[in-house]
């Protein structure tokens, strides 16, 4: 009876720690001078449980075809910017926004440029320059407990505040 009672409980914590580890994915054409579709980017994170933050502006013109790719996880979401919908790797990975309840910020290794800036809406952020194969740009602030990061590969200060501020200026879409 006790064995029956254990695997009646220890099922369902299983399945429901796997749907947690699980990541949704999601790929779709996005414009480069439109943005993103946000119907559909809401609709792809809706299990998210925390302030739900989406960048209307993709400042990628010139770049071709611009795919977007989300995953969902316990504390948190991204959503990948890509060059096609089968990417696996860095050649084709474009950028990212994402979202971290409780998150930190990074504080970046010897090289990288690390400044603080000012965001719409007087949010304070740090802006971060990370020179490796990429120098990637990165941007994080806190916001109602939550670390929100806007990352844009061989970017700049301007796209990744740009990419921020149309997030912040959209507002909370939960």
């Amino acid at each position: 009876m006790r064995s029956k009672l254990l695997s009646a409980i220890a099922l369902p914590t299983l399945i429901l720690a796997l749907s947690l580890s699980i990541s949704t994915l999601t790929i779709r054409p996005a414009s480069a001078n439109v943005g993103l579709p946000m119907n559909q980017v809401v609709q792809a994170l809706r299990r998210v449980r925390i302030p739900l933050l989406i960048p209307e502006i993709l400042p990628f013109r010139g770049e071709g075809n611009i795919y977007w790719r989300t995953s969902v996880k316990p504390k948190g979401y991204s959503i990948e910017f890509i060059a096609s919908p089968d990417c696996d790797g860095t050649y084709c990975y474009i950028g990212s926004f994402s979202a971290e309840q409780g998150g930190n910020f990074d504080q970046g290794s010897s090289g990288d440029i690390v400044e603080g800036v000012t965001l719409a809406k007087g949010k304070k952020a740090q802006y971060r320059l990370f020179r490796g194969a990429y120098y990637n740009a990165f941007l994080s602030w806190k916001e109602r407990g939550v670390l929100y990061t806007v990352v844009v590969k061989n970017g700049d200060k301007e796209k990744v505040m740009q990419i921020a501020n149309s997030a912040i200026n959209g507002g909370f879409r939960n």
